[in-house]
């Protein structure tokens, strides 16, 4: 059976159509109200101008105003993507820290000194920190008295004395910059900024009493051969 819908469809065909001038009346009252829709409407006089961030947010095209949102979306994920590699890159270097300082130890060993320095050298350049970068420091001025360049092993004792580090470590920094002033000849600077800190630090380290003891020897031949 046909619907409601269908039934009224039927009638309306079977209605006699309009004269033709009640047609022609009815088109031009259709005519008129499509042009006052389309005409543009006269703004009121108290209406506030739009604003230039509502024209600006209007007058793109949706398509574009998406564009701009994934692109800024994009550049906030870059952002992190940036702070999550750097803290990744950071931690992937301690093996390759551990590594070369190995390679160093043993190259160290075996009075590979100078190789041991470049080992040291590309570990260092991995950026430790604290008492990981004291022990580099150390070990490598200790390869640097052996090369007989005492300024350089002076320098590194220093800069591992500066360092947030152990007493222990402290001791053998300060027994580093003693040997480096004993390579140079100044035996009092030795004793004075170098082993008698690290015994004040480390008093049972045989090591630091022996070279004390030979630093002392020094001076009190040089000051015996002055007053001569």
């Amino acid at each position: 059976p046909r619907g409601a819908e269908a039934d009224e469809a039927v009638s309306s065909s079977k209605q006699e159509p309009h004269s033709s001038s009640e047609g022609a009346g009815a088109s031009a009252d259709a005519t008129r109200r499509d042009a006052e829709l389309l005409a543009p409407s006269t703004p009121c006089e108290n209406a506030p101008p739009p604003s230039a961030e509502t024209d600006t947010v209007d007058s793109r095209p949706a398509d574009e105003t998406e564009h701009h949102a994934a692109r800024d979306r994009c550049a906030a994920s870059d952002d992190d993507d940036a702070e999550s590699t750097d803290d990744e890159a950071a931690d992937l270097t301690a093996p390759e820290r551990s590594r070369l300082m190995e390679t160093a130890t043993q190259q160290l060993l075996a009075h590979n000194y100078q190789g041991a320095v470049l080992s040291f050298n590309r570990a260092m350049a991995l950026n430790p920190e604290g008492q990981e970068l004291a022990n580099m420091l150390i070990m490598r001025a200790s390869c640097y008295l052996h090369l007989q360049r005492f300024e350089e092993a002076l320098e590194d004792g220093k800069q591992a004395t500066k360092l947030d580090v152990t007493t222990a470590i402290a001791a053998r920094a300060f027994i580093r910059i003693g040997m480096a002033y004993e390579g140079l000849g100044r035996f009092t600077d030795a004793i004075r900024f170098g082993y008698d800190i690290a015994e004040l630090l480390d008093v049972r380290n045989a090591h630091l009493l022996r070279n004390k003891a030979a630093a002392e020897a020094h001076r009190n031949a040089g000051a015996s051969e002055d007053s001569d």
